[in-house]
């Protein structure tokens, strides 16, 4: 049988960047012993003896767990930190309650793993929807906001500019106006190449 050490999970480094191993209440790495909750975030010992005095829910993002004593878990001082994928929303966790990473079987780290990647892939889609949107958004507004062609044409001829730059050539706006859009398209397709490297 594998040991936890033999175990390897694969989470992309984005994951690991933006992962917190501080405990939110101290603000320090736990050395003595930890807790996990299944949302994914972490309090030191001391921290969460204190807090579950209080309270029964995750003070990050306030998931309720549940405070029978059988849950509780068993902890191990001398372990090393474990780095977790980020933090996920409340409201994608089901059936909160805490548990100690160690006492995981290594099928069982997989197959969470598996499904923090599924829920991080999901988060990614969603968010590249969204700035999609957002982006289509902010172009139709601003091609509704734009003035129409020849709008900033200057009728009055005694001015040496107009002279020399003729009717043909387009306005600074519109220069400006086309770079933007431009900038759109580009930004537009990186997005469906990330889009298409995760499908």
């Amino acid at each position: 049988m594998e040991s936890l050490k033999d175990v390897e999970i694969n989470i992309k480094s984005e994951c690991i960047k933006a992962y917190n191993p501080e405990c939110p209440c101290c603000l320090e790495v736990p050395k003595k012993g930890r807790i996990i909750f299944d949302c994914r975030h972490l309090m030191c010992t001391e921290c969460f003896m204190m807090h579950n005095k209080k309270s029964n829910n995750c003070p990050i993002c306030r998931v309720v767990y549940r405070e029978n004593n059988e849950q509780l878990p068993r902890l191990d001082h001398h372990r090393q930190p474990v780095r977790h994928p980020p933090r996920l929303l409340a409201s994608q966790i089901h059936a909160p309650q805490i548990r100690d990473l160690h006492t995981l079987t290594p099928r069982s780290l997989r197959r969470e793993a598996e499904e923090w990647q599924a829920q991080r892939d999901n988060f990614e889609r969603d968010a590249i929807a969204h700035q999609r949107r957002q982006i289509r958004t902010n172009r139709e507004q601003r091609l509704r906001d734009a003035p129409p062609l020849g709008a900033h044409r200057d009728d009055d001829r005694d001015d040496d500019r107009d002279d020399d730059r003729g009717d043909d050539e387009p306005t600074t706006d519109y220069k400006n106006l086309s770079l933007v859009v431009l900038a759109d398209i580009f930004v537009m397709a990186i997005w469906l190449l990330r889009v298409n490297m995760y499908s």
